[in-house]
This record gives C-alpha cells, structure tokens and sequence, in this order.
C-alpha cells in the first residue's frame, strides 16, 4: 500500500488515497498492498487513513473490528467486501475439546477463556457468562420474574451464547433434564459445555461456539463517515433490547452485531447479517430513556419468530444455506440518535424455528440485504 505524494506549489500537499487489501492468506505484516495484502480487517481499519478504501477478499475472518477512527466529508472510510457477500466476518471460533460422554449422546467440554479475545465489555468477553435480558421461546424465566411477570420460573435463565454443529444452530436448554431428553440442545454451566448429538460420535461433528458479542462497532463514540459494504456478519453472541434503558440494569445494554455507537454519516449498504443471538444493527448503544413509539415492540422477545415492527420493511428472502434475520432497506431506518437506541432486533422468519438463540432457517431460493444509513 503506498500513498504518492503529490507537490502542489511550495507548501501544498496532498496524499492520494489509498486501498488496503485484506486476504485470508495475507500478513498484517504486510504493506497491505494487492501484492502483499494484510490478515485482518482490524489491521487494515487500524491504518486507514480518511478517503481510503479497505478492500476485502472473499473468505471468513474471525475477529471483531473496531475503526479507530472515522473518515471526512467527503473523504469517508470505506470498507467492502471485493466480491459481493464474499468476505464473511463471523463471530464463532471451532470448537475442540476433549469429550466426556455423560449419557447417550451427550457430552461435555470445558470451555477455555482464552477462546474470548475481546475484552473491552465490562461484563466480559464470554458470551456463555452473560445472562440475555429476556426469555425466548415464549418461556417466562428468571427475567420475567424480576419484572414481576405472573408464572415466571426464577431458575430459568438463558445466556448470550450461541452453538453451531455441522452449521446448524443448536437451541439452548438450560434445564438438565430438558437437555438430556432432546438432541440438539446444549447448556452451559461453570465452564462446562454439554452437547446433546443425535450421535455417539462428536469427533465427527464441527462444532463450533460463539466468540465475539460484536462484529463490527468502534470503541469510540460518535466516529463518523464510514461505509460498510456488501460483507456477509454472522454468528454474534449480543444482548436482546429487553428494558435497556435503566440505570440498575446496565448488563442489559443493547449492541447490535454491527454499530455506529452514536456515529454520524454512515453508510451501511448491501450486507447480510445472519445468526446474531439478538439483532443485526445498533446506531447507539447506550440510552438515558425508552424509546416511546417502540417501548411496547421492545420490551420483550416474541413467543416465536413470525412477528416485526411495522415501521421496518422486512425481507422474505435469503441467499441459499443463510440464515437471516433483520435487513435495513429503508436509508432511514437507522438514524443516530443522542441516547436512543434504534431498536431493529424484532426478527421475521420464514419457518418454526425460535424466535432467538437460533435463527430462523429461509428458503435456499431466497435472497434477502440489509442496508442502512446515519446522519
């Protein structure tokens, strides 16, 4: 990657802007040239410079990227996917451990915190310890029961995690004995994963277990002039807007998988989000209030997926193998707020599978997009 400099008279000068190249099989040693293209986004995000354009390869990269800075006006920050839909950025890590069987079928593994590299959430970088903010499923559980919802069971309490087996999302069953009796279920307790195969071969399997709770959102605050573009965001371990707004309860804190944090002047355009455990986009993170049109929509999960704000034009299509939930196409539809959260977590399904946790799987002759912008 190199910047010519360009000599305007004695004191003028102006530097041309640049493309970053972003491969799987680069170095973020590298220069970040077509030749010598670097290994992550996060690397290419970390030089970019305003006006430059971080051009990504098709292929799946793991990790969290955090802009430190924005572009100008004028001059944004661009980074997009070389192929359409091609670079995929996906928050799971494959999962190996050493199998226990406990029962037929099913087996544990201890999970390493060395798996969670972001440690920049105050309530950690591990998924699987974060309780979510509310009980899918159309289950009242430990949440509801502090709301004082009627018939909520105290014990029951799901987490932010999320567990994939051969690409499919297993669905979370916190009760032991609910787990032993369906396959295709898994409980985390005190480190320990449980897995309930419809096998007794789990070498088999590719397992692989969320490990990042954001995919795309700045550390700072109000970064402006960035545009996403035609990149694929799967598999994020976030919190569901379930009450987000007060003060006592701020491990509630809504993120969506992609955010502005309160940015201005994105641009978020033909990308995909898929299998986020809560939403797909955030343009705030943090509220000082509720939301008054949208207090009712967000105040809890729906008993199954099938139902979306009207406000919001919802997708019915997906691209084949995906699973999708929540698609921007309105250039409005996210807009940078002070201190309120754009809620688009309500997912729209084509199918039965819950309405969190696990995605709801769309018909392979489908396509669906998410774009938004900021200002």
């Amino acid at each position: 990657m190199l910047r010519p400099a360009l000599l305007f008279g004695a004191s003028c000068l102006s530097v041309a802007a640049a493309t970053l190249h972003v491969n799987v099989k680069g170095d973020d040693r590298g220069e970040g040239s077509e030749a010598k293209p670097l290994r992550t986004i996060q690397r290419a995000a970390e030089m970019a410079q305003p006006g430059d354009t971080v051009l990504v390869a098709p292929g799946i990269y793991r990790e969290r990227i955090a802009p430190p800075r924005g572009g100008k006006d004028g001059a944004p920050i661009v980074f997009r996917s070389s192929e359409k839909h091609g670079a995929i950025v996906r928050g799971s890590t494959p999962w190996k451990p050493t199998w226990t069987k406990v029962a037929p079928g099913t087996y544990t593994g201890k999970v390493d915190e060395a798996l969670f590299p972001d440690d920049s959430h105050a309530d950690g970088g591990n998924p699987f310890r974060i309780p979510l903010s509310a009980t899918p499923y159309g289950r009242e559980g430990q949440p509801e029961a502090e709301r004082k919802y009627p018939n909520s069971d105290p014990t029951l309490s799901f987490n932010l995690g999320q567990v994939f087996v051969d690409d499919e999302c297993y669905e979370q069953e916190p009760k032991a004995a609910a787990h032993a009796k369906r396959a295709k279920t898994w409980r985390y307790e005190n480190g320990t994963l449980s897995i309930h195969f419809p096998d007794d071969v789990p070498g088999q399997h590719a397992v692989e277990i969320t490990n990042q709770r954001r995919l795309f959102a700045p550390h700072q605050r109000q970064l402006g002039f960035i545009t996403i573009e035609g990149f694929v965001f799967e598999r994020c371990g976030n919190q569901y807007p379930a009450n987000f707004w007060e003060k006592e309860h701020a491990a509630w804190q809504h993120a969506g998988m992609v955010g502005t944090r309160s940015g201005r002047n994105w641009v978020i355009r033909g990308n995909i989000p898929a299998s986020p455990t809560a939403s797909g986009s955030t343009s705030a993170t943090k509220a000082t209030r509720p939301p008054t049109s949208r207090k009712a929509t967000m105040a809890r999960p729906r008993a199954r997926a099938g139902t979306s704000s009207k406000a919001i034009p919802w997708p019915t299509t997906a691209p084949p193998g995906r699973r999708v939930t929540t698609a921007l196409t309105s250039p409005s539809a996210v807009t940078s707020s002070s201190g309120t959260t754009a809620c688009v977590s309500q997912a729209r399904s084509a199918g039965k599978a819950p309405a969190s946790s696990c995605i709801t799987p769309i018909t392979p002759s489908s396509r669906a997009t998410w774009s938004a912008t900021t200002s």
